[in-house]
């Protein structure tokens, strides 16, 4: 598990980094492409930004996660679906399986760890995903056709919604798996 949690701190370290770079070579990009005005040049910049740090986090983040992807389905192997099922609810609700000292319980724990590694690299490298998509159409909401600005509006709008909800999806799951392994270390002191 150490060998995960590493893993996935060099990953964010790496990513930071290559988001930092990102930002800067989009922001240059952006600002030499010729625009009109300073407000659209303004947009263009952060835009091209948001669209080349977005695209490299993500792309970095891709192995890690990966690599994390298939640490997490190592519990669930030989399970039977209803059981994968079940322990894959009790972790997102946070409810230990009883009994504590059983073989389901103790997927469930490492489940449950592999969860709080996993997870929040995942959720970086979608929200970093949905930057590198939205970043393109901040400029064409100012666009001269009107095409191009309704387009625009929706494909934003409707990116922002859903990174929104998924993000409160991610969020419960953590929390999730954060109270489930609280809990169950709180049990196998009470034995």
């Amino acid at each position: 598990m150490e060998e995960l949690e590493a893993r996935a701190r060099r990953a964010r370290r790496r990513t930071l980094v290559v988001v930092l770079g990102g930002l800067v070579a989009g922001g240059v990009l952006g600002w030499f492409i010729p625009h009109d005005d300073a407000v659209g040049r303004a947009v263009q910049v952060v835009g091209w930004a948001m669209a080349v740090a977005g695209l490299a986090g993500a792309f970095s983040l891709m192995w890690t996660t990966t690599v994390l992807a298939a640490h997490l389905r190592v519990p669930l192997q030989s399970l039977p679906r209803e059981a994968s099922r079940s322990l894959r609810k009790s972790v997102s609700a946070g409810r230990p399986i009883v009994p504590s000292d059983s073989e389901l319980a103790y997927r469930a724990f490492v489940y449950a760890r592999v969860m709080l590694v996993y997870g929040p690299i995942v959720w970086a490298q979608f929200l970093l995903l949905y930057a590198g998509i939205v970043g393109p159409q901040l400029d064409r909401l100012f666009a001269d056709s009107v095409f191009d600005i309704v387009f625009s509006r929706a494909t934003c709008s409707i990116l922002l919604i859903v990174a929104a909800v998924i993000s409160l999806v991610w969020q419960r799951k953590l929390r999730g798996a954060r109270r489930y392994i609280d809990t169950a270390r709180e049990m196998a002191q009470h034995r």
